[in-house]
C-alpha cells in the first residue's frame, strides 16, 4: 500500500541554514522540514564546536515542548516529528524580533546592570532584541519594533502575552524536575493568512537552566564558559541515579550495589533514549555506543529493569524488558517511527 501525508514527506531543495537547524522545502508549499544540528555556537556565532547528538536533543525537547503548549493554548508551528533530528512544520516568516524572559539575573543581563547572578526577580521581565547578527542583536523596545515596521502594535501585545504563557507553564514542568527556569529566548513567526504563532525551538540552546538544589548550569553556558565535556555529562547523569538508588537502599559499590535496605520500591524515570542508554550501561557496566548504537527504543516505549540479589547484601540490575511498544497496540496507537532508519534504503524513510 502506498503511504500518503506527512509520514513521507520528503525535503526538496535547502531553503536556509543557520547557526543550528537547516530548513528545507517540501511539496507542500505550506509546510517545510527543519533539520537540527550538532553544531554549538555563542556569542553571536563567534565561539564554534560541535556536540554529538545536540540536534536530536533539541529535536526532541522543542517538539514535547511545543505540545505541551499546544494545550495551554499557545498556537506553534510544529505539525509532526519526522526522525531524531527532523520535524515537520508550518512555513512561517519570522518576526524579526528575539524575545527574552527572565526570572533571575544572569548572563547579559548581569553584566549589562552590574549585578551579581542568581537574584531571583519578584516578577519576570521581558526585552526584544533586533534579530540581525550584522548588528550583534541589539536591544529595542517595542516602540522601535513598530517605528521599523517590523511588527504591529496588535502583534506585540499578542507576543508578549503569549511570552508570558510559555514562562509560567515551562517554569512549572522544569520545577517538577529539580531545575530553575533562569531565563530564555524565543520567536515567533507569521503564517501565510498572518496568524502568530510560536517558532524556531526551546531546548538548553536557548534556555538558561540551573539545578535547584546547586545551581548547577545544565544548559549552553556548559560550552560558553568552557565548563565541562561529554564525560562529565555522562558522570553527572550516573552519579544522580546513584543518589537516587542510594535513598532507595541500594548504594553503588565498585561495579554493583551494596544492598542496605532491602525493599521492593518501584522507581519511573521519564527520559530521553540517549540518557536511557547512559543510566542503562551505567547500571549493566558496559559501554553506552554499544547500547546507542544496537539498540532502538521510540517515544513512549517502555524499559523495565530489576535488581537481582542472588548473594545476600549484593545487588545487580537486569532487564526485563526494553522500548516495549504493547501498551501502544493496545490503545491502539501505531509506535513512532521517529527512533530508527530505513529498514530498506528506498522505502523513503530516514536514510541518515
Amino acid at each position: 500500500m502506498k503511504r500518503t501525508g506527512v509520514d513521507v514527506m520528503k525535503k526538496l531543495e535547502q531553503l536556509y541554514e543557520g547557526k543550528a537547524k537547516k530548513v528545507f522545502a517540501t511539496e507542500d508549499p505550506d509546510v517545510v522540514i527543519v533539520d537540527y544540528k550538532d553544531d554549538a555556537t555563542a556569542f553571536n556565532g563567534e565561539k564554534k564546536g560541535t556536540i554529538v547528538g545536540k540536534g536530536v536533543i533539541n529535536n526532541r525537547m522543542t517538539n514535547y515542548v511545543f505540545q505541551v503548549l499546544e494545550k495551554e493554548g499557545v498556537p506553534t508551528h510544529f505539525v509532526k516529528e519526522l526522525s531524531p533530528c527532523e520535524t515537520l512544520v508550518k512555513k512561517v516568516t519570522i518576526v524579526p524580533l528575539e524575545v527574552i524572559i527572565r526570572n533571575i539575573s544572569a548572563g547579559s543581563f548581569a553584566k549589562r546592570f552590574g549585578v551579581e547572578e542568581g537574584i531571583v526577580f519578584d516578577e519576570p521581565t521581558i526585552e526584544f532584541s533586533y534579530k540581525n547578527d550584522e548588528l550583534g542583536d541589539p536591544l529595542m523596545n517595542a516602540y522601535h519594533a513598530i517605528a521599523l515596521k517590523l511588527a504591529t502594535r496588535e502583534e506585540i501585545e499578542t507576543i508578549k502575552k503569549m511570552a508570558f504563557t510559555v514562562n509560567d507553564t515551562l517554569k512549572e514542568y522544569f520545577l517538577h524536575l529539580n531545575i530553575k527556569l533562569v531565563d530564555f529566548k524565543i520567536e515567533f513567526g507569521r503564517l501565510a493568512d498572518g496568524t502568530i504563532v510560536l517558532a524556531d525551538e526551546i531546548s538548553p540552546d536557548t534556555c538558561r537552566l540551573w539545578d535547584k538544589d546547586t545551581n548547577e548550569k545544565l544548559d549552553k553556558d556548559r560550552f560558553r564558559r568552557d565548563l565541562g565535556n561529554v564525560e562529565e555529562a555522562y558522570r553527572w547523569v550516573c552519579d544522580g541515579l546513584d543518589a537516587l538508588l542510594k535513598k532507595h537502599g541500594y548504594e553503588r559499590d565498585d561495579m554493583y550495589y551494596r544492598v542496605n535496605e532491602p525493599n521492593h520500591d518501584t522507581i519511573v524515570l521519564f527520559c530521553h533514549f540517549g540518557v536511557e542508554c547512559v543510566m542503562l550501561s551505567h547500571l549493566l557496566n558496559v559501554s553506552p555506543m554499544v547500547l546507542w548504537h544496537g539498540l532502538c527504543a521510540a517515544p513512549s516505549s517502555i524499559t523495565s529493569i530489576y535488581t537481582e540479589e542472588r548473594r545476600k547484601g549484593i545487588a545487580g540490575f537486569r532487564v526485563n524488558e526494553f522500548g516495549s511498544t504493547a501498551h501502544l497496540y493496545v490503545a491502539g496507537e501505531k509506535p513512532s517511527f521517529a527512533a530508527r532508519f530505513c529498514e530498506c534504503y528506498g522505502d523513503g524513510d530516514r536514510q541518515d
